[in-house]
């Protein structure tokens, strides 16, 4: 990885072992992903519009998915601006047209 050059790293190149994404307290796993939906507190949680994009069949469908894990990583990162919920659910209408086959739309990056 290529970082500043200090004093500290005179070569500006820093070797990494393992992925930022698997380092403790970065990554859940299916079990815990299951567990934290499952098991989380739901009231007083901001919930996307109902309703609103009519261009797509299964819109309202993922509220639920969309209202706990925004308000999840809301919470985890102590976001300031708060993530909202109907932003989170345009950017799935724009990347994915909530199609769960990422074979049905080969301009989808997955980052939701």
């Amino acid at each position: 990885m290529h970082v500043p050059i200090s004093k500290k790293n005179p070569t500006g190149i820093e070797i990494r072992d393992r992925h930022p994404q698997r380092l403790k307290g970065s990554y859940l796993d299916a079990t815990e992903i299951k567990s934290i939906f499952t098991n989380y507190n739901r009231k007083d949680i901001v919930y996307p519009s109902h309703g609103k994009l009519t261009d797509y069949s299964d819109a309202d469908k993922y509220d639920d998915l969309i209202a706990v894990w925004t308000s999840y990583f809301n919470k985890k990162f102590n976001a300031e601006p708060l993530l909202e919920p109907d932003v989170v659910k345009a950017l799935i209408a724009s990347e994915s047209g909530f199609r769960t086959d990422p074979r049905e739309n080969k301009k989808a990056f997955g980052i939701t």
